[in-house]
């Protein structure tokens, strides 16, 4: 929980910043905010791995990265949202999506949502199918 909003945060003053500074968008730039959810990731995987060496380690492991990525995903939204209402100018902006009512908030918002969700799932997939591999040796003496 703590890790994804962590991440959540860090990939909203990211994107804030990046639209406060960038002249026009940069779709390379925006996809950068999902380092901090990797990085996040990255640190918790491997940790859990270390003191979680059971059987069942492939299905508990990818409920801690998907439940961090919906953290991070409804953490970076609702920073969208509270963007928003404070200056729409500084939203983020999507794949050259106007923000002029709310409901091209609540689709941009989607977007966001969508794109890091499938993005930490299918990190999460690699991290998890990764660390698995490199226990094999130590599951096997569990049983």
């Amino acid at each position: 929980l703590l890790w994804g909003i962590t991440a959540g945060l860090a990939m909203g003053v990211y994107v804030i910043f990046l639209n406060l500074f960038n002249e026009g968008e940069n779709i390379v730039l925006n996809f950068m905010k999902n380092i901090f959810l990797l990085g996040a990731l990255s640190y918790i995987l491997p940790k859990y791995r270390n003191y979680n060496l059971t059987i069942s380690f492939f299905q508990k492991a990818m409920s801690l990265g998907a439940t961090t990525t919906f953290y991070s995903c409804v953490t970076l939204v609702v920073i969208y949202f509270v963007v928003g209402a404070i200056e729409p100018t500084w939203t983020f902006n999507y794949y050259a999506m106007p923000v002029d009512s709310i409901g091209d908030v609540i689709t941009n918002a989607f977007i966001i949502f969508f794109e890091v969700l499938v993005f930490g799932i299918i990190s999460s997939f690699i991290w998890v199918q990764w660390l698995k591999g490199r226990d094999e040796h130590v599951v096997d003496n569990v049983k």
